[in-house]
């Protein structure tokens, strides 16, 4: 989700109070620090979101070392066919 994306489920979330963050489709450091700095400083006011979007980040960080870890045993074993 382009930082334009973010800021219309931020509209949504203000107009519903609902909570809930892009984090399915993220899995990478540069994504995490994007959801992170876009979010951040706009659910101070919205209860439970501060800890959501921790969990999120979280999960985001999970995806990401998942990625590398299982990129370099990926090409370890393309390199050995």
């Amino acid at each position: 989700m382009p930082r334009q994306g973010c800021k219309l489920l931020y509209r949504a979330m203000r107009c519903t109070g609902l909570v809930a963050f892009p984090d399915a489709t993220y899995c990478s450091v540069d994504k995490r620090d994007m959801v992170r700095s876009f979010f951040e400083p706009r659910i101070a006011t919205l209860r439970g979101a501060p800890r959501i979007l921790t969990n999120v980040v979280e999960s985001i960080e999970i995806c990401a070392a998942t990625a590398r870890h299982e990129r370099v045993d990926a090409a370890a074993y393309f390199r050995n066919r």
